[in-house]
């Protein structure tokens, strides 16, 4: 996916700040984590096996302990290798 002309000087990409984007694999895959990808700079992205837009409802198990309480608290790769979802 190429971003429009200017896009990236537009919107230089955030850095330093950490950002979890879960997606149902039954709805956007890897599309928005490669959006995102585009804005920053620390994409964590994963998709959920299974799941569609409601991933709350569809997939608690697997999203409620890959969400943690706040940015400090997250190790990461701990995080999004100890849970069995589909890596992008």
């Amino acid at each position: 996916m190429t971003p429009p002309a200017g896009f990236t000087e537009r919107f230089a990409k955030v850095n330093g700040m950490p950002m979890l984007l879960l997606s149902g694999e039954k709805a956007g895959g890897t599309f928005l984590i490669e959006q995102a990808k585009l804005v920053a700079s620390d994409v964590r992205g994963q998709v959920v096996t299974g799941a569609g837009h409601s991933l709350m409802e569809e997939a608690p198990k697997t999203v409620i302990p890959l969400s943690p309480t706040s940015s400090a608290d997250a190790d990461w790769g701990q995080v999004l290798q100890s849970h069995t979802v589909a890596q992008s």
